[in-house]
């Protein structure tokens, strides 16, 4: 969700690869509450001690939700490169162009770096 904020409030077209802020918030809470069903199911059937064969198939499936997870997580820390990118290109855009802005309009990219830094730790 952090993420999605920092997207709404940092950059001007509140896109990151054409997806829009709020929309890139929920997408990550559905697939975050999909990867933990899969877990969930997989981990009642691996407690079924009468079959070894279901409990077999519950650990495959869990070890797939985790798997499923993972690749989430891979793709919101691309996501969260591309905006750490558009952040300095805008930040080089309007340091060496020129450019004027309203300071209700400017945030400072400092401030989405510290967050970022924040993102990658927990991530990490």
């Amino acid at each position: 969700m952090l993420l999605g904020r920092m997207v709404q409030f940092f950059l001007g077209n509140r896109r990151v690869y054409k997806i829009k802020a709020k929309l890139f918030t929920w997408i990550f809470i559905f697939l975050d509450i999909v990867s933990f069903l899969v877990q969930a199911a997989g981990a009642l059937m691996a407690n079924d001690q009468d079959a070894p064969e279901i409990v077999k198939q519950g650990l495959h499936g869990y070890m797939g939700g985790i798997g499923l997870q993972q690749f989430i997580i891979f793709i919101f820390t691309s996501m969260a490169i591309r905006f750490q990118t558009k952040v300095k290109e805008r930040e080089r855009r309007n340091l060496y162009a020129g450019e004027r802005i309203s300071m209700t309009e400017y945030r400072s990219p400092r401030q989405a770096r510290k967050l970022l830094h924040v993102i990658y730790v927990v991530l990490g």
